[in-house]
């Protein structure tokens, strides 16, 4: 009788494997595991190249596939997806506010600065024609000094403050992009600061660089665009009150030279305690706040007063009649606190502006104080300068 061929190693390969020196056959289901395994891997792949060049071709301006038109909430995720929410459902974990917050209960505070307030009411009080209002806060003593903060003043420039908070409020919500365009159209362009103006109506450019122009150089056309992306005056100001503001209010686009747009000392310190602390952004778009408000290019009302290794943020007003400066300043020795000081006075009076600095410099004397050994400071370190 003939013998059965033998099989190869191959074959044999196929059939056993060698395991703790017996063999064994190989389970049936492990073949088919593997093959699955696999073929999902090929599926994820093939999904994942089909999404990215879908999104590229989409960036190109493309916003149908062939007759059907392709909504923003059927667009494919990208890698950008996870790393910064485009939609509201991404922000689950971003702070939202959930009520009305008072200055009270954001900043709890403790004491007056009684002996602050007595070298600078001589100060406020030598010439009757220029009056100041003044709000500042200790965010690690807790101290405060409310010098009229209350009441309502023309913002001038300063209502750009909040919309940049606004604005970015918006982005971690995934209602804009930093990247989208916003396109200058005639109604919006406006006289004054910046150089926006200038350019031909039709003009576009990026949510980011507005909003930088906006703080950076003050530019009015560019105030004026991101009003309008955040949805016009009404909007913005029902989210003020949101915030628990009092007086602030947008009413005529700028550069509102008569003042209608209005706002207070206290209500500004409030908006940089929102930025300071955190309580409605993200920590990457409070420290692209905080790096645009540094970058401010008018150094010459609360800059002027601070000494040699202090650190500000923030954003100034002028129209005339009124000048005013809002920041939160990092001191020499590691102390944080917040301060807005408005100047009222006669048509572009120098005094104005001097006042405001001799203000700004008793304010930081008083308040660099060296803390303790072993201090912790609640404020926190700054951010880093430029967020990445």
């Amino acid at each position: 009788m003939p013998q059965p061929e033998p099989k190869s190693d191959s074959a044999r390969r196929r059939n056993v494997t060698e395991l703790n020196g017996r063999l064994r056959p190989v389970p049936w289901w492990r073949s088919w595991f593997l093959g699955g395994l696999r073929l999902g891997l090929v599926g994820v792949g093939l999904g994942v190249l089909t999404g990215t060049g879908l999104n590229i071709w989409l960036s190109q301006g493309h916003d149908h596939l062939g007759q059907f038109p392709i909504q923003a909430q059927d667009r494919p995720p990208s890698w950008q997806s996870f790393l910064w929410p485009q939609t509201a459902e991404q922000t689950t974990l971003i702070p939202q506010p959930m009520r009305p917050t008072t200055l009270d209960d954001l900043l709890p505070r403790r004491t007056p600065m009684q002996a602050l307030q007595a070298q600078l009411l001589p100060l406020t009080q030598r010439n009757p024609k220029v009056t100041a209002t003044l709000y500042a806060v200790d965010l690690d003593s807790g101290e405060y000094l409310d010098m009229g903060g209350t009441k309502t003043v023309p913002a001038a420039s300063t209502i750009k403050l909040p919309l940049l908070l606004a604005l970015f409020q918006d982005l971690d919500q995934g209602k804009v992009r930093l990247d989208e365009r916003l396109t200058m159209t005639k109604p919006l362009v406006a006289s004054g600061s910046g150089d926006m103006q200038f350019q031909p109506v039709g003009t576009t450019f990026t949510l980011l660089d507005t909003a930088t122009r906006m703080i950076v150089i003050s530019d009015n056309t560019a105030t004026n665009m991101i009003l309008e992306r955040l949805g016009g005056k009404e909007v913005v100001n029902q989210r003020f009150q949101e915030w628990g503001l009092q007086t602030t209010a947008v009413r005529n686009l700028l550069p509102d030279l008569k003042g209608t747009n209005t706002t207070s000392a206290a209500d500004l310190v409030h908006t940089l305690a929102l930025i300071a602390q955190g309580e409605l952004l993200s920590q990457r778009s409070r420290d692209w706040v905080l790096h645009i408000l540094r970058s401010t290019e008018n150094r010459s009302l609360l800059p002027a007063g601070l000494g040699k290794g202090a650190v500000i943020g923030h954003k100034t007003g002028d129209i005339g009649f009124i000048i005013g400066d809002a920041g939160v300043v990092d001191t020499a020795t590691g102390q944080r606190y917040l301060i807005t000081i408005f100047i009222q006075s006669s048509y572009n009076d120098p005094q104005a502006v001097q006042l405001l600095q001799e203000l700004s410099r008793k304010s930081y004397q008083y308040l660099n104080r060296a803390k303790a050994p072993g201090t912790p400071s609640p404020s926190g370190t700054p951010p880093p300068a430029r967020p990445n």
